[in-house]
């Protein structure tokens, strides 16, 4: 698709959902921004036989974790409660 002559690109989730709405096509969004259209019946997901779901990789750099301050530990605790994949800082 990525080399299709007819494609819309845009830079923001939210023209890609307008324009999902408007049924000029699809696009990989986060569940929890199109959720309440799936659920009002607006758009509809693909069901895909393979590659239904996307992995992102994530990356969190930090200079020196002994200035992190509390929010900071905090949102990157939170984070690899959600993922369990976020290995610790090499010692």
């Amino acid at each position: 698709w990525l080399g299709s002559e007819q494609r819309w690109t845009v830079s923001h989730t939210a023209t890609s959902l307008a324009l999902i709405r408007n049924n000029l096509g699809f696009a990989w969004l986060p569940a929890s921004l199109v959720q309440p259209f799936i659920d009002n019946g607006q758009v509809r997901p693909l069901l895909l036989p393979l590659g239904s779901q996307r992995l992102m990789p994530l990356f969190l750099n930090f200079s020196d974790a002994d200035s992190l301050g509390p929010a900071a530990r905090a949102f990157i605790g939170y984070l690899r409660l959600l993922t369990g994949t976020i290995p610790q800082a090499a010692e």
